[in-house]
C-alpha cells in the first residue's frame, strides 16, 4: 500500500463554525457526473444508499437497475425495501486531490433530507477519516490528501 502523508486536522479549519456545533457530516459528491449536494457521510451505515427521487433528478432511474430482494432496517427499526442496487462513479475532493471510485448503492424509495448516504464500505475503501468536531472527512489520493468539507451551507442547497 502506497505510504502517504499523515491525516491532520487543525483548529484553524473549525474556526468557520459557531462551537458548540452538533450535526452530522453533510458533503457534496460528484456522483456520476452530476454535481450532487446533501449528502450524508454516516460512519454508522453499513450500506450505502441512492434515493429514487435523486436518481430521477439525475436522469438515470431506468439506467443499470438491478433488482434486489433484501430489506433494510433502519435505526428506528423501521424496515425499508430497496428498490434495486445501481452502480455510479463517484469522485470525492477536488482535483488534484479527488479519488473517484464506482459505489454500489442501494435504491431506497422514501423521503429523505438527503440525496445519498455514504456508509462505511465506501468510506473504507477510500480510507476514509472524519472530524465530526471540523465536519470534514479526509482521505489520501495520488496526489496528497483530500478532503470534503461539511457544514450548514452544504444542506440548504438543491441536487
Amino acid at each position: 500500500m502506497a505510504r502517504h502523508p499523515p491525516i491532520t486536522f487543525t483548529d484553524e479549519e473549525a474556526r468557520h463554525l459557531i462551537h458548540p456545533y452538533i450535526d452530522v457530516v453533510v458533503v457534496e459528491l460528484d456522483i456520476a457526473n452530476h454535481r450532487v449536494i446533501r449528502n450524508l457521510v454516516d460512519m454508522a451505515s453499513s450500506t450505502d444508499v441512492l434515493f429514487v427521487d435523486t436518481l430521477k433528478k439525475m436522469t438515470l432511474l431506468d439506467k443499470s437497475l438491478q433488482k434486489v430482494e433484501m430489506p433494510l432496517c433502519g435505526f428506528t427499526g423501521n424496515i425499508v425495501e430497496p428498490r434495486s442496487t445501481i452502480a455510479l462513479e463517484v469522485t470525492f475532493g477536488t482535483l488534484p486531490n479527488a479519488v473517484t471510485v464506482k459505489v454500489n448503492f442501494l435504491v431506497v424509495e422514501c423521503l429523505s433530507v438527503y440525496h445519498a448516504i455514504i456508509g462505511r464500505p465506501t468510506l473504507h475503501r477510500i480510507r476514509a477519516i472524519a472530524s465530526i468536531y471540523h465536519l470534514i472527512i479526509k482521505f489520501p489520493t495520488p496526489n496528497g490528501i483530500g478532503d470534503l468539507r461539511g457544514g450548514p451551507g452544504v444542506v440548504k442547497g438543491m441536487l
